[in-house]
């Protein structure tokens, strides 16, 4: 694979923008029977990590959410992420979460960066369902 193809921090065009956010999403599969509006998985965690235009870190963002169409945590995510049952009963849900996080960011101009596609397409179809 090329170089211009293979996602990384540094293709992150900086110049226009005073921060970098970088999100990271980990999600749990919902159960077929609650599943909406193509809603396959439900975000458990988010994650972020806040640049300057250097590159160098500023910051991270880390917080569970609270489950509404899971049911606890599966044992293959509970092994993968070590996010549990009790974290996502426990925690606020996404929308207060993502209000969080976008206090956190702040007020700068902010470029919003995914790891990939799939982090980008959880939140939207999350947030419509």
């Amino acid at each position: 694979m090329s170089a211009e193809k293979t996602p990384c921090i540094s293709a992150i065009d900086t110049t226009n923008f005073a921060r970098q956010i970088v999100l990271d999403f980990e999600f749990a599969p919902v159960p077929k029977q609650r599943q909406r509006r193509g809603l396959r998985n439900e975000i458990i965690e988010v994650g972020a990590v806040k640049l300057d235009y250097h590159g160098n870190v500023m910051g991270e963002f880390s917080q569970f959410v609270q489950t509404e169409f899971t049911e606890g945590v599966a044992f293959p995510v509970r092994e993968l992420t070590g996010i549990s049952a009790v974290d996502t009963a426990t925690a606020d849900p996404l929308y207060v979460v993502m209000k969080r996080l976008g206090d956190w960011i702040g007020r700068y101009s902010a470029q919003v960066v995914c790891w990939n596609g799939v982090d980008r397409r959880q939140l939207l179809t999350e947030c419509q369902a």
